[in-house]
C-alpha cells in the first residue's frame, strides 16, 4: 500500500508537467486522458478515474486533486457485480472523506 500511497501523491502534484500531461484530455470530445477517466461531480469539480482488475481481482482509483484526495479501493471478486459494487464504494467513501 505505501506504492500505491506514493503513487496518490504524486497524480495530486499538479506542479509535475507529467501529471498535467497525463490529465489532459486527449480527444475534445471524449472525457478521457492518456490514463483516465475524465468526470464531473456535481460542483463542476474534475475527478479522474481508473478501474479494472485481473485473475480474481478488481479495483477502483480516484483522484480529487480540488479535495487533494485520492482513494483506492482493491479486492479479491470480480463478477458481474463488482464493478459496480467498487463504484458505489468508492462513491460513499469521497462523501464521508469530504465532510471532513
Amino acid at each position: 500500500m505505501e506504492d500505491l500511497s506514493k503513487y496518490i501523491n504524486f497524480e495530486l502534484n499538479s506542479n509535475n508537467k507529467v501529471v498535467v500531461e497525463s490529465h489532459r484530455k486527449v480527444y475534445p470530445n471524449v472525457d478521457m486522458g492518456y490514463f483516465w477517466d475524465i468526470l464531473k461531480d456535481e460542483k463542476g469539480n474534475t475527478n479522474y478515474i481508473k478501474d479494472g482488475g485481473s485473475n480474481g481481482t478488481s479495483n477502483i482509483l480516484k483522484i480529487l486533486p480540488e479535495y487533494n484526495l485520492g482513494m483506492i479501493i482493491i479486492t479479491n471478486q470480480n463478477d458481474k457485480n463488482t464493478g459496480s459494487n467498487l463504484e458505489a464504494a468508492i462513491n460513499k467513501l469521497e462523501t464521508a472523506l469530504k465532510q471532513n
